[in-house]
């Protein structure tokens, strides 16, 4: 059995131990989808811990996939500059960053994204939500 201290190689990716932050919803983010100085310290403080690879909290790719308020977003250029401040930030703490990027389907809330949830299609309830999704 390999040591958790170990080093592993993952996907061509060289990651110094086996600790793996797991993707987490921080709802640290700006209410536009922004990486906030809060989301870049709380990843560097993880990243100086010895933790060998950070998933971010899952990141919505578009505006209408967006499950949380203050929830990271990726989905315009606008969100560049914060993103590598935060890899820059756990990169030079030592460590490697994957991204989760997600999209919420019909598991979001209209009052959230601006209109009908969207999924597969409309049948049955979002069992979180209640939310009946507008079908594709």
């Amino acid at each position: 059995m390999a040591s958790v201290f170990s080093a592993i190689n993952y996907g061509g990716v060289a990651i110094k131990n086996r600790f793996v932050h797991s993707a987490t919803y921080e709802a640290m983010a700006s209410e536009t989808g922004e990486v906030t100085e809060k989301l870049v310290n709380r990843y560097r403080i993880l990243a100086k811990g010895d933790i060998g690879l950070i998933i971010p909290g899952h990141i919505f790719i578009h505006p209408h996939g967006r499950a949380g308020k203050y929830q990271m977003g990726i989905h315009s250029d606008e969100m560049v500059p914060g993103l590598k401040r935060l890899v820059h930030a756990v990169h030079e703490g030592g460590s490697k960053i994957f991204l989760q990027l997600s999209h919420a389907g019909r598991q979001t809330k209209k009052s959230l994204i601006g209109r009908r949830p969207m999924g597969p299609s409309s049948f049955d309830r979002d069992p979180l939500n209640q939310v009946k999704a507008a079908g594709h």
